[in-house]
């Protein structure tokens, strides 16, 4: 994981953010336990994990423009149920994610955007 994820996060949750990009974070499965802040936000709206994320004001897909490795997921841990206002779910090109990865996104009653493109 990149140094500057948690930092992000942090700011996320001091600014009450509503969209959080972590695309290009180097996140793995084994990560998971470390970002326990990530799933504090409960007011966030949209969250990407993709190299890209579609903007909605713009109409159109924007290259993540955060700098680092890839993420490699293979799946999105229970607790995203916690992220109870949670719309859109950007996973585009994480090639590793599982149909059992994920199985707990169907209990995100606001979800009405899951983008698995590349995947």
């Amino acid at each position: 994981m990149e140094s500057w994820v948690l930092p992000k996060i942090r700011k996320a949750r001091q600014e009450n953010l509503k969209f959080l990009d972590l695309g290009n974070a180097g996140i793995t499965d084994a990560d998971w336990p470390l970002l326990s802040e990530l799933f504090e936000l409960t007011e966030l709206e949209r969250l990407s994990f993709g190299h890209h994320y579609f903007d909605n004001e713009k109409q159109s897909y924007i290259k993540c423009p955060n700098e680092g490795r890839a993420n490699r997921l293979q799946r999105i841990p229970q607790i995203i149920i916690s992220l109870n206002q949670l719309r859109s779910l950007g996973l585009l090109g994480c090639k590793q994610i599982t149909n059992e990865g994920l199985e707990h996104l169907s209990t995100l009653t606001q979800l009405n955007s899951l983008n698995l493109g590349g995947c």
